[in-house]
């Protein structure tokens, strides 16, 4: 989720798992979803960073490390210089109880399997980014797209996690033994093993559709609105994960992830 400026990004927002495997539509996660881990454990840290205007790319990369690379000519209909934001790095941690995991298999009247010695010591940490984004102007002020920039372009250091205890992946493996557990807990147990809880990446909000693509030969996903009216794409390259969305084209947005404007 883009909170820019302080504000949430009205119109676009949605969480990518991130890793440089190929990202398939069913690896994107929202963050309620991730959220519902509290069910099972404590979840600590921001939902999601808030971005921090910055003067210039050569801020942006001062203060990051990171440097966001524009296209060398602008899609039609896009027009003016970018607004330049920060991505801080943030960190999250899930570290399972349990008691809860027994309080809520009560609630839903169903059996836990026997837990394997250490499970209850297990903490998973995720640290992402940091990261820049590029935003040149909005496209519209109403509409479902309202709010939406003509076209966005980031880059943000990929997560790392690391778990405590048992580890992480016989956590999952033993929580996903457990049936009968709503299915928006399912997922996010299932996000924890692709990568820790989700990257928020800014993605325009109201895409239905995906396809898998190939980005300068690398996998990445790309998404549509189903009536050209917006598009985005993202992939992994070189321990990081780049998108690339807006009022665009899927044709366009492909272009612009190409390097070739």
């Amino acid at each position: 989720v883009l909170a820019a400026g302080g504000g949430s990004a009205p119109g676009w927002s949605r969480a990518l798992r991130p890793p440089e495997a190929p990202p398939v539509a069913g690896r994107l996660a929202v963050p309620a979803s991730v959220a519902s881990l509290r069910a099972l454990g404590r979840l600590t840290g921001p939902s999601q960073p808030r971005l921090h205007p910055t003067a210039s790319a050569a801020a942006a990369a001062a203060a990051t490390g990171v440097r966001l690379r524009l296209p060398r000519r602008l899609p039609v209909g896009v027009t003016g210089a970018p607004s330049w934001f920060v991505v801080p790095r943030w960190t999250q941690t899930f570290a399972f109880r349990p008691q809860r995991a027994r309080a809520l298999a009560r609630r839903l009247g169903v059996t836990l399997p026997p837990m394997p010695p250490g499970l209850a010591g297990t903490v998973v940490t995720e640290t992402a980014g940091p990261g820049v984004a590029a935003l040149y102007g909005t496209g519209t002020s109403v509409g479902p797209f309202a709010g939406v920039p003509t076209l966005v372009v980031v880059a943000a250091r990929s997560p790392r996690v690391s778990a405590t205890g048992l580890g992480l992946h016989p956590l999952v493996a033993y929580l996903l033994r457990v049936r009968g557990l709503p299915a928006g807990l399912v997922r996010a147990v299932r996000a924890l093993a692709g990568g820790g809880a989700a990257l928020p990446i800014p993605i325009v909000g109201g895409l239905v559709r995906s396809r898998t693509v190939a980005v300068a030969g690398r996998p990445g996903v790309l998404l549509t609105d189903g009536g050209g009216l917006a598009a985005a794409v993202v992939w992994g390259a070189g321990g990081f994960l780049h998108a690339v969305g807006g009022l665009l084209a899927p044709s366009a947005v492909l272009r612009v992830a190409a390097g070739d404007g």
